[in-house]
Parts: structure tokens; sequence; C-alpha cells
């Protein structure tokens, strides 16, 4: 088993997976629960949510909310942004951004299969070694 994890592919390949598995479950979760955390900088609230397979940032300015707050619900409404991969929306003072979470996932999925499954390659012999005897 020890000789599995010899060389640093498959250590980063096994912690790609970890990575993998965790922006899955992050995804199934957003599907079925919102989670929200609302931070106010003083001039300006900053939303972050993870909702509807994606991970959404909204800015806009505001005085008068509290300082942090967290939300956990029940999603409503079953909805998915499907293929876009980033959305950018601007009105005015208030952005949204979207990023969906399925890209990040596929990705580092396949990552850690080819860096998991790569054959180590055989150690090269000492060819300085082997000249000096042939040459000598």
């Amino acid at each position: 088993m020890r000789e599995f994890f010899k060389g640093w592919r498959r250590k980063v390949g096994c912690v790609a997976l970890v990575m993998a598995v965790v922006v899955f479950c992050a995804w199934m979760r957003s599907m079925i629960v919102t989670d929200s955390l609302w931070i106010n900088t003083g001039t300006t609230l900053h939303q972050l949510h993870s909702c509807r397979a994606s991970l959404w940032w909204e800015s806009r300015p505001d005085e008068k909310a509290p300082r942090w707050y967290w939300k956990s619900y029940r999603t409503q409404y079953w909805e998915n942004i499907g293929t876009r991969l980033f959305i950018v929306e601007d009105y005015g003072p208030h952005r949204c951004v979207r990023i969906a979470y399925w890209p990040f996932a596929v990705t580092l999925t396949l990552l850690s299969a080819c860096l998991i499954l790569w054959k180590p390659r055989p150690k090269p012999k000492n060819a300085v070694a082997e000249l000096s005897r042939d040459g000598a």
C-alpha cells in the first residue's frame, strides 16, 4: 500500500478527489437547501448564496443591514442554471455573479483520475555508472 503513494502525483490526485467530492456535495446540497451569508462592510452589503446548483455573490449599497448574518433554509423551487458556467448581472449599484458548481466538480474528478491512474515511470538506470564501466 505504501508503494501506491510514492511520488507526488498520486498524493495530489487523492487531494483533488477529496476536493471533487466536497464540491459535488455542495452542488447537491444547493439543489435542496439555500445557504446564505450576509456581510456588511459599512457602506456595502455583500451576500454569498449557495443555491440552485451555483454559487452566487451579490453586492449592493446598504448601511442598515446587520454586520453579518447567516441563514439556511429549504429551497422553495427547483431551478438549475443549466449549462451556463458564469453569469454576471449588473443593475446599477446592484451586482450579481453566478458560478455553476458542475465545471469544478468535473474538472477535479478528471484531474484526480489522471493523476491517480497514471502509471509511474520506472527509475532510469544510472547512465553515468554504465558509461564508466563500458568506456574504461
